[in-house]
């Protein structure tokens, strides 16, 4: 069974691996067909609707970060649960 330790100690390496992995991939310089001038064309498209503030897009938001708060906080309450804790027994001294 995977500890704690375990579970930290690989989310960390593999943190650490991806840290230093994309910015090495992305490193490449930008290849250009020669003789021929980089041109990037806007297109601007018109919309239809309100430009205000969506609150239906909002409340999904917000239950989205509410769900992944509590699925979060509920996986760390279990494995602070399994996770056994060691005490120290005495002897009882009889006289």
């Amino acid at each position: 069974m995977l500890s704690v330790h375990h579970i930290a100690k690989g989310t960390t390496a593999a943190l650490a691996i991806g840290a230093v992995a994309a910015p090495a991939a992305c490193a490449q310089p930008a290849r250009m067909a020669p003789n021929r001038p980089l041109v990037h064309k806007a297109q601007v498209v018109p919309t239809s609707g309100t430009a205000g503030f969506e609150w239906g897009d909002a409340g999904i938001g917000a239950a989205g970060g509410l769900a992944i708060s509590v699925l979060g906080i509920g996986g760390a309450l279990v494995l602070s649960e399994r996770r056994t804790r060691k005490t120290g027994t005495s002897a009882a001294v009889t006289g």
